[in-house]
């Protein structure tokens, strides 16, 4: 088991988030901007498709699930940890539609925002990356490629 560790609280952020664009790439774009590089995150607001995946222990990747019709965020939640440009963000999703059909699991590329906004509560303490490059392995099982998702969400565009 990893040591824990213990964080203070730092700055916290209400981000509006862009309407047309990548939940995730305008997730990094202002933690960019921010200089944030650790933070607890939750997003409310709605979605108009979203994209998830679910872990498949056999196969040890991430099946992913679209839905391409406006989707209300009934939670979200996650973190944002140092790790390559830009930072780790890693976030749990539950979205639900007008009939109250439930969607949930990793909040992957391409979720597009319809209108939402983002807390961020930064968390100051000593370094605290992600060990053995855990997002570059959850990106080779299937999960979002920060690095490679463009704040247009089309992941491997220019």
């Amino acid at each position: 088991m990893r040591a824990l560790q213990a964080f203070q609280t730092g700055r916290r952020f209400l981000a509006p988030l862009t309407p047309g664009r990548d939940l995730l790439g305008e997730l990094a774009d202002f933690c960019r901007a921010a200089k944030l590089h650790a933070a607890l995150l939750t997003v409310t607001g709605s979605v108009r498709s979203g994209t998830i995946g679910t872990f498949d222990p056999d196969q040890e990747v991430y099946v992913t699930h679209s839905v391409e019709r406006p989707l209300e965020i009934a939670a979200c939640h996650g973190t944002v940890t140092p790790g390559d440009d830009p930072p780790c963000l890693r976030a749990g999703i539950v979205l639900a539609d007008a009939t109250g059909q439930v969607l949930a699991g990793r909040l992957l590329s391409p979720t597009i925002v319809l209108m939402a906004e983002a807390t961020l509560d930064e968390m100051v303490g000593e370094d605290s990356r992600v060990p053995g490059d855990a997002c570059r392995r959850f990106a080779s099982r299937g999960g979002p490629q920060n690095s490679d998702t463009p704040a247009s969400g089309t992941p491997g565009s220019d």
